[in-house]
């Protein structure tokens, strides 16, 4: 973030700004010189931290398509979007199926998702039953260097992340969730490249609901664990950008790719 002033003033819209992880984000963005947008719907706390931190406040449910069209073009153009307002089905997230599970993964990496020159997603061996597109892969070679030149020089240290969380109903110790969580996170460089860049500010999370006991030597049994957890953020992130939606200028992997290959 340090040089995100540097050149001009650059624009960021914030979803679900006005607390939490949101709030953060626009406090930390101000801070650095970036005009901020926020949308919210509790706009008496939106509005509060758009006087502290200079930041424009709207009010943007992000299910209502056409308003977030109408916010992008009224507001807009931006150099950084966080998406971080989410829309979950349950009040708990012990009530949430593992299914459910796999798609809460937030996607905004710096790096590429699809094959150079292809619609084909980097994460394609992880895919099933077709669920993002099935697009096979190039049938020449990839030239190594051509999604690694696509970050340009306009991206900004941290404007960039893909956040998530793994839910297991395992019985993990802190030491043992925190394992779990790093070996997620290999899932994010089979599904981005690159990833884990300085604009990047990657972070997973994990949840454990302790109703069963790992089966067999504790140690083979989490490591089991983490390659599946791994593999099942490889499929969330090309889940998440297959199911997107585009908004103004930035197109959805519909838009640009079509259906099934």
């Amino acid at each position: 973030m340090a040089n995100a002033h540097s050149h001009r003033v650059r624009r960021a819209f914030i979803t679900g700004g006005s607390k939490g992880i949101g709030a953060a984000i626009v406090r930390r963005l101000a801070a650095e010189g970036v005009k901020v947008v926020l949308s919210a719907q509790d706009m008496p706390l939106a509005e509060a931290l758009a006087k502290q931190t200079g930041a424009t406040a709207i009010r943007l449910n992000v299910t209502d398509l056409r308003a977030a069209h109408a916010a992008v073009t009224e507001h807009g153009p931006f150099d950084i979007l966080v998406n971080n307002a989410g829309v979950d089905q349950h009040a708990f997230f012990t009530q949430t199926t593992m299914e459910e599970w796999r798609a809460l993964l937030a996607v905004n990496p710096r790096g590429s998702v699809v094959m150079p020159g292809s619609g084909c997603f980097w994460a394609w061996p992880f895919e099933q039953g077709g669920e993002f597109g099935g697009h096979a892969p190039p049938m020449r070679g990839i030239p190594l260097d051509d999604d690694i030149d696509a970050v340009s020089s306009v991206a900004s240290p941290g404007g960039n992340t893909t956040i998530g969380v793994v839910a297991t109903n395992a019985v993990l110790s802190k030491v043992e969730a925190q394992r779990l969580a790093m070996m997620a996170q290999d899932g994010l460089a089979r599904a981005i490249r690159p990833s884990h860049t300085p604009f990047d500010g990657d972070t997973l999370f994990v949840l454990a609901t302790g109703r069963h006991a790992l089966a067999g030597p504790r140690a083979q049994a989490l490591a089991a664990l983490g390659a599946i957890a791994a593999d099942c953020v490889a499929r969330a992130v090309a889940r998440g950008v297959h199911a997107a939606a585009s908004l103004g200028a930035w197109r959805c992997w519909r838009d640009a790719y079509g259906g099934p290959r």
